[in-house]
């Protein structure tokens, strides 16, 4: 047992980290560490550490990542304060957003992601893309700027005739059946 937390209160602090990792978005994750103040505290942080330990020791090596992401978010509301914190990691989570998005093994792996993050449809999201296709281009990565030029414009056609006609003009028949395994 951590110091600070005994008996009923280590129980329902684990449930507050569980709680507090499960809230939909940033702005509900920054809410509620307001409510739950005791959640920004050093013996909270040492029981993120414990939990996080405890789910890697399982196996469960995403989950893990998750509470320790979920411990960094504390630590940035510690050292930032609610609102500072907010708009930096709003920032943050657009940019990782965006990286995952690209980063998907297939147009169908891309497609289930955009459905999870429709943050990926704000024009935000479109420019981080276009940022990340200047840099290859201006590296030299021709591969990594074909990526985010492509992803960008897939984005841009979404936005005109929706999501699966989109991912159908750039994945084709492998798209368009991967599609209908999934729907069965």
């Amino acid at each position: 047992m951590q110091p600070g937390f005994e008996g009923d209160q280590h129980i329902e602090a684990i449930q507050s980290i569980r709680e507090f990792v499960e809230a939909r978005n940033l702005d509900e994750k920054i809410e509620y560490l307001r409510m739950h103040s005791f959640l920004l505290t050093d013996d909270a942080l040492r029981l993120f550490d414990e939990v996080r330990s405890i789910v890697a020791e399982s196996g469960d090596d995403d989950f893990a990542e998750t509470i320790r992401s979920h411990r960094g978010i504390v630590e940035e509301v510690r050292r930032l304060g609610f609102e500072k914190a907010r708009e930096e990691l709003h920032v943050f989570l657009l940019i990782e957003t965006v990286k995952e998005f690209m980063d998907g093994y297939s147009w169908m792996d891309s497609y289930i992601y955009l459905q999870k993050h429709p943050l990926l449809l704000s024009n935000d999201a479109r420019g981080v893309l276009l940022a990340f296709g200047k840099k290859a281009h201006d590296e030299g990565d021709k591969e990594a700027e074909k990526v985010a030029i492509a992803h960008y414009n897939l984005l841009g056609r979404v936005e005109k005739i929706g999501a699966e006609a989109a991912f159908i003009e750039v994945g084709g028949e492998d798209f368009r059946a991967a599609l209908r395994r999934s729907t069965k």
